[in-house]
């Protein structure tokens, strides 16, 4: 896992990984550039790398936003099919948005508007 949000104390990752049962490492993107890197808009957007490290996947873990309430159980689990997918072969066929949480990153906004008033050959 990575977590790109610099305002994310470590203290409050570890519990939130601890209280949803995550015992695998999560990378603190203090400085945003590994998610910078990745084009990460989203808090719960995912990529699947297909063997040649091509991006077979991007968008949501499940339809949930990464909250499962019990009024609002899991239907699609869209990462599970992306990877079945890529493990025999294929390109995954998903057409699924990322609805968690915005990510700001103020390089990449502050690059696009230094893009948006350059002057035009």
């Amino acid at each position: 896992m990575i977590n790109s949000s610099p305002q994310d104390r470590i203290d409050t990752i570890r519990s939130e990984a601890d209280e949803l049962g995550i015992d695998f490492p999560i990378l603190i993107d203090a400085t945003q550039e590994v998610g910078e890197d990745l084009a990460f808009t989203h808090t719960a957007e995912v990529l699947v790398l297909d063997p040649k490290r091509q991006v077979a996947y991007r968008g949501p873990i499940d339809d949930t936003a990464g909250f499962h309430p019990p009024d609002n159980p899991v239907k699609h689990r869209y990462l599970a099919e992306a990877l079945d997918a890529v493990l025999v072969g294929e390109t995954p066929d998903i057409d699924a948005e990322v609805v968690g949480c915005p990510i700001a990153f103020p390089a990449r906004q502050k690059s696009a508007q230094t893009a948006a008033t350059a002057p035009q050959p």
